[in-house]
């Protein structure tokens, strides 16, 4: 009887393994639908015994849907949520094509703001590329206690800072003050044609990133040479953090086969005509191996300094803070209850809390600064804030580029890889990532 019970469930697995391989190289989202028979089948025979002795299949079949989606969507909501990794700047922590789930109850799920909306879409129903959401009803931040605080070193999926204005043709690629910083707001907002529409969307709606906490609400972070400070303190050794270095060869040439067992993504790849070089992203042993070839002739860290490239990308965007991906800070990250001296000089820094974040209306009057119609030199945070960044320093979209996360944008805690799909292999076989499988994220 035992063998009998070992032998179904071993089957089980299998089958649902291959069910949702399959489903994940197809990325439509929908047919996980189909685990719900596939368990039926093997655990409770419940649409077998309906099909052989009832009439009303058609009502009951509508129940267990219901109810099993109803199931999922409390799952979903309130305790863990599946996550597609979908560039490489969590590399070589996180690899393009990982699914990962993400646990809500770490940090205690978060109520939703925006109530009214189909269930299982995002922001964005499938086919017909329209709201998912009725946005006309929004609720206060709220959530509930969970059993950990968010720890510096954690892995974390939350809302785009910047994402509540996008633009309708750029949606994937810029926010629309990164579009207005880059060409301008005025031609943003009238040149339709170019840039599209623009999309408005609440906190809950926005589109996920994950990244690594390095900064915690109270803390202040420095950037020097590509290394960062944290009150002074280096930051922990972490070997998986890769960056930019520049490749010369003889040949023009590097091996494939040991750039794929460093995870190294095609697009990181191409030789730069213009430098004479590879500009590939490196950890520290993966930098040792490629020095130590042969057809090597010369390796070096790449290190953006000059702040004239930078000024119209990174935060917060203006000259007298000439800071860079490499050189940033010190940036003080607020924490709630945490109040601090306002002047002109730090406002760039903090406006877009106060306004955006928190809700309030500034108003500049020569020197002054008034908050609400009120004249002000000092400012109370009413939220927690962290500093993010991606573990691929030199190749990731992160706080140095758009500021700060607010703890009412955290969605939860990456857990662990349950599946992972190499996406510019054709072959199956090459494909499947096999040693990713149920690996914990760290």
């Amino acid at each position: 009887m035992e063998k009998a019970l070992d032998k179904r469930f071993l089957k089980f697995l299998i089958a649902l393994a291959i069910t949702n391989i399959g489903i994940a190289w197809l990325e439509i989202k929908w047919l996980y639908l189909l685990n719900l028979p596939i368990i039926d089948l093997f655990f409770f025979n419940f649409i077998i015994k309906r099909v052989r002795g009832r009439k009303n299949l058609f009502l009951e079949w509508l129940e267990v849907i219901f109810v099993a989606m109803f199931g999922a969507l409390i799952l979903r909501t309130f305790f863990i949520e599946a996550y597609t990794i979908p560039s490489p700047s969590m590399q070589n922590t996180l690899l393009t094509g990982d699914y990962l789930f993400v646990s809500k109850i770490h940090y205690g799920p978060k109520m939703p703001v925006t109530p009214v909306s189909m269930p299982f879409a995002h922001h964005t129903l499938p086919f017909i590329n329209k709201k998912a959401y009725y946005d006309k009803i929004q609720l206060a931040y709220k959530r509930l206690k969970g059993f950990s605080s968010v720890k510096r070193g954690d892995i974390i999926v939350f809302h785009y800072p910047e994402g509540d204005t996008i633009s309708s043709i750029y949606q994937s690629e810029a926010s629309y003050y990164q579009l207005c910083r880059l060409f301008g707001e005025s031609e943003v907002r009238e040149n339709v044609e170019e840039f599209g529409t623009l999309i408005y969307r609440p906190v809950d709606k926005r589109e996920n990133f994950i990244k690594r906490v390095v900064g915690l609400p109270g803390d202040t972070i420095l950037i020097k040479n590509s290394l960062v400070e944290i009150n002074g303190k280096e930051e922990q050794s972490n070997p998986n953090l890769q960056y930019n270095y520049l490749i010369k060869t003889s040949e023009n040439e590097l091996p494939h086969r040991l750039l794929d067992s460093m995870n190294i993504p095609e697009v990181y790849r191409q030789y730069h005509d213009d430098i004479k070089a590879f500009k590939i992203p490196l950890t520290n042993s993966s930098y040792y191996t490629i020095k130590e070839l042969d057809d090597v002739k010369g390796i070096r860290k790449e290190e953006y300094k000059d702040a004239a490239f930078s000024n119209a990308i990174i935060f917060p965007y203006i000259p007298s803070y000439p800071w860079t991906v490499d050189y940033f800070g010190p940036l003080y990250i607020p924490k709630k209850d945490d109040t601090i001296e306002l002047n002109l000089w730090n406002l760039p820094l903090f406006k877009r809390i106060i306004e955006a974040y928190e809700g309030n209306k500034i108003v500049i009057n020569g020197n002054h600064i008034f908050i609400n119609g009120e004249l002000t030199k000092i400012y109370t945070f009413k939220m927690n804030y962290y500093f993010v960044m991606g573990d691929n320093r030199h190749n990731s979209a992160d706080s140095r580029y758009w500021g700060f996360v607010p703890e009412d944008h955290i969605v939860g805690k990456a857990l662990f890889i349950w599946l992972s799909l190499n996406k510019e292999k054709e072959e199956l076989k090459e494909k499947i990532r096999w040693d990713r499988f149920f690996k914990k994220i760290k």
